[in-house]
């Protein structure tokens, strides 16, 4: 059995299929969604495609997206500092 990581992202639903994709950049693979109907914070920035969105948001409205990623990735901490600097 892989060891994996796992992190979970919460987005404002025009916004997923968006940051899926960012997400895949740094080698993370989509495991679930959820879609949430209550009142929460959902995040943001630049994006790698180009569209910007607001940074932080209240939405009634949002969709909980679970990622994992093999902890055997080549170069996985060089991966994980480019990471933390783009989302940071």
């Amino acid at each position: 059995m892989e060891r994996t990581e796992s992190k979970v992202v919460q987005v404002a639903p025009d916004y997923e299929n968006d940051m899926i994709q960012e997400m895949q950049n740094f080698g993370w693979n989509l495991h679930g969604r959820q879609e949430v109907h209550e009142q929460g914070d959902a995040y943001g920035r630049p994006s790698l495609s180009g569209s910007e969105y607001i940074t932080t948001t209240k939405v009634s409205k949002y969709v909980k997206l679970h990622f994992t990623r093999n902890l055997s990735t080549p170069n996985l901490d060089r991966v994980r500092q480019l990471e933390q600097e783009y989302f940071g």
